[in-house]
C-alpha cells in the first residue's frame, strides 16, 4: 500500500497581510486624529506637577538653608527662576547675583502668572516683601486660556483648582 503525503505549507497568506496592514492603518488614523489633544494635556499635566513640586522643593530650600528665596516668573511668562536673597534683603524682592537655584522653563504654550512675587523665608512660610505672611495664588495657562489655579498657603500647601 502506497501512502501518501500532504505537502504542507507554512507561511502567512495575502488575506493575513492584508488584514494586519488594516488594523495597523485603522490604530495610526485614530491616534492621529488624537494627537494634538494628548500633546496639550501632556503638556498641561507636565506644567501643573513641575509647578507644584517646585513649590515644595523651594520651601524644603528655604529651611535648609536657613534663608530667604524667592521665586521669581520670567517677563515673558514662559519660564520661572528660583534663587536666594541672603541678608540684607533685596528691595523689592530679587534674588541675589549669582545666587541662582535653578530656572524651570514650562512646556510650549503654557504660561504662569502669580498674584505677588513668591518669597519663602527662612522658617519655609510664605511671606510678602515685608516679611509677613500671606497667600499666593498662580495661574497656568495655555494658548491664553487658564486651565489650573493654585493657591499657596502660608505654610507653603498648595490646593489646586
Amino acid at each position: 500500500m502506497v501512502v501518501r503525503k500532504h505537502n504542507q505549507q507554512s507561511g502567512v497568506s495575502l488575506l493575513e497581510i492584508l488584514f494586519t496592514l488594516f488594523i495597523i492603518t485603522l490604530a495610526s488614523a485614530i491616534a492621529g486624529v488624537n494627537m494634538p489633544s494628548i500633546i496639550r494635556s501632556f503638556n498641561r499635566s507636565a506644567a501643573v506637577q513641575s509647578l507644584t513640586s517646585d513649590i515644595v522643593r523651594v520651601r524644603n530650600e528655604a529651611t535648609k538653608e536657613g534663608t530667604r528665596i524667592v521665586f521669581s516668573v520670567a517677563g515673558d511668562a514662559k519660564s520661572y527662576t528660583v534663587g536666594y536673597d541672603y541678608i540684607p534683603y533685596s528691595s523689592p524682592a530679587a534674588i541675589d547675583s549669582g545666587a541662582t537655584s535653578f530656572k524651570q522653563v514650562l512646556p510650549n504654550q503654557v504660561t504662569l502668572s502669580a498674584s505677588q512675587t513668591i518669597i519663602f523665608n527662612s522658617r519655609g512660610y510664605l511671606v510678602d516683601v515685608n516679611g509677613q505672611l500671606t497667600t499666593t495664588t498662580v495661574t497656568l495657562s495655555y494658548r491664553g486660556v487658564s486651565f489650573k489655579t493654585a493657591t499657596i498657603y502660608p505654610t507653603g500647601h498648595v490646593v489646586l483648582s
